[in-house]
Order: C-alpha cells, then sequence, then structure tokens
C-alpha cells in the first residue's frame, strides 16, 4: 500500500484543510477531490473510495452552483 493524505478532511480549519464535501476552509469555491482527502491507507485499491469521495464533492459542488 502507499500513503495518502496531506490535505485531510475537518470540521474547521484546526482539524483539516478541507469540508467534508472537499471545499477549502478559508478559500470559498475551491475544492480537493483527490486521494490527498484521505486520512491514510483505506485499503489495498483505494480506488473507489476516492471516486465516491469525488462523487460526493462534485455532487455539492452542481446543487449549489451560484448563478
Amino acid at each position: 500500500m502507499h500513503p495518502l493524505g496531506g490535505c485531510p478532511m475537518g470540521r474547521n480549519e484546526k482539524e483539516g484543510v478541507e469540508n467534508s464535501y472537499g471545499e477549502v476552509h478559508g478559500y470559498p469555491d475551491h475544492y480537493v477531490a483527490d486521494g490527498s482527502v484521505m486520512p491514510g491507507p483505506v485499503g489495498p485499491n483505494p480506488s473507489l473510495t476516492i471516486a465516491a469521495i469525488a462523487n460526493r464533492s462534485a455532487e455539492h459542488i452542481i446543487a449549489n452552483k451560484k448563478i
């Protein structure tokens, strides 16, 4: 397994870089939706977990479009 992480989710900027939708704390409309949001290894093949998190972020972005 290889390590993931570096841009973890958290309820606020003291706990993590972004919220549960991937939006970076303090930077509205700036999202991270890749393996860096994982706290560490999640199994032998994390691609489905990463894809699910990215999908959740995308659905949130679409649902909250400011147009």
